[in-house]
């Protein structure tokens, strides 16, 4: 259990020093995510599902968020995303499954603009906050 115990520590010492979490002194329990890395990643995201697929599944918003979430783990880009249930979060959290955009016979899912928006404020405050470097945003002078 204490071998166990010091590898999370390592790993989250680890995250803290490339910037993907935050937490203060040796508290990891209370780590932040960099939300700044998590915007960086939505917009790599493309959801998508393939036209004749999606007449299939129209009316079953579970199987609309699995291809969704399927389409998003074949992507080839770095992820945070690693497995079917945080994709299938992601995609709930963060995309419609209403809202598509039709391009050469697939429905690509439209990123939910109020909860991006809501997630900006939070890196833009992480930054104020001191906790993070700004990679994302333009500075305004």
């Amino acid at each position: 259990m204490e071998n166990k115990k010091k590898s999370i520590e390592d790993q989250c010492k680890t995250l803290k020093e490339l910037n993907f979490i935050y937490f203060a002194g040796d508290d990891y329990l209370d780590a932040e995510l960099n939300y700044q890395i998590l915007l960086m990643q939505l917009s790599d995201f493309k959801p998508c599902i393939p036209r004749d697929r999606y007449l299939k599944i129209k009316h079953s918003k579970k199987m609309i968020v699995e291809e969704l979430a399927a389409s998003i783990l074949n992507q080839d880009v770095v992820m945070i995303v690693q497995d079917m249930e945080s994709a299938k979060n992601v995609i709930i959290n963060y995309f419609s499954t209403k809202k598509f955009v039709i391009i050469e016979d697939k429905y690509f899912s439209c990123v939910q603009s109020k909860k991006i928006k809501k997630l900006s404020h939070k890196a833009f405050k992480q930054i104020e906050e001191g906790k993070f470097k700004n990679y994302v945003f333009r500075e305004v002078k």
